[in-house]
């Protein structure tokens, strides 16, 4: 039987879902779900691996995201911060309100270069 703590974390699992793939020297992160305080630090180790293994460019795609709250901001800065120190080209997917919105509000898009599409990213 599963503790409290134990069943919030099963519960998150179910509603978020991160993959990494390798195409050209340039790491797709794929996010679908909610970006919250429970899903978040397991974004940032996919990410912040991403971009250890990038040749080129990181491209975070947040299309499936359903949710993306605060921490999800603070996670998409320390990778535009990771980015930089490795003199990466860091490219985010936010074509939906629920994420595009908070980025804009935030200033953040003046720190991110935020594409419509993953082609967009890739160009």
């Amino acid at each position: 039987m599963l503790d409290p703590a134990e069943r919030r974390q099963a519960a998150a699992q179910e509603l978020f879902d991160v993959r990494g793939s390798d195409v050209d020297g340039v790491v797709i992160v794929s996010v679908a779900g909610d970006v919250d305080t429970s899903s978040a630090v397991h974004l940032q180790e996919v990410i912040a691996g991403s971009v250890e293994r990038a040749a080129e460019r990181v491209v975070i795609d947040l299309t499936a995201v359903t949710f993306f709250g605060s921490t999800g901001l603070a996670v998409l800065a320390e990778a535009a911060s990771h980015a930089a120190q490795r003199n990466l080209a860091l490219r985010v997917v936010a074509n939906h309100p629920t994420v595009a919105r908070p980025i804009r509000v935030t200033g953040l898009d003046s720190v991110l270069v935020v594409c419509a599409s993953v082609e967009e990213a890739l160009a």
